[in-house]
């Protein structure tokens, strides 16, 4: 598979130490607006869904918790750094 061309991308390396440290800060700070985007998105269980540009993947979960284990959440990220395997 041939791998895009990412040299017009942001290097978000260089903020998620940044971003791991102050997450749970950002977290509480955006708090309504994620609780609003998923009122407005209505999910249900069993819906598919597409996040384009997960970062953390902190809605990513929220939108799984919505759509339950008959559903399924796609997520992309291109920022290796703000990718890791958290519990």
């Amino acid at each position: 598979m041939t791998q895009p061309d990412t040299s017009a991308v942001p290097d978000w390396s260089t903020v998620a130490a940044g971003w791991d440290k102050f997450r749970d800060r950002v977290e509480r700070f955006k708090a309504g607006l994620t609780a609003r985007m998923l009122e407005e998105l209505a999910l249900q269980p069993g819906e598919k869904v597409l996040e384009l540009g997960a970062g953390t993947g902190e809605f990513s979960r929220r939108l799984a918790d919505a759509v339950g284990e008959e559903g399924t959440v796609l997520t992309s990220e291109i920022g290796q750094a703000t990718c890791r395997e958290r519990g």
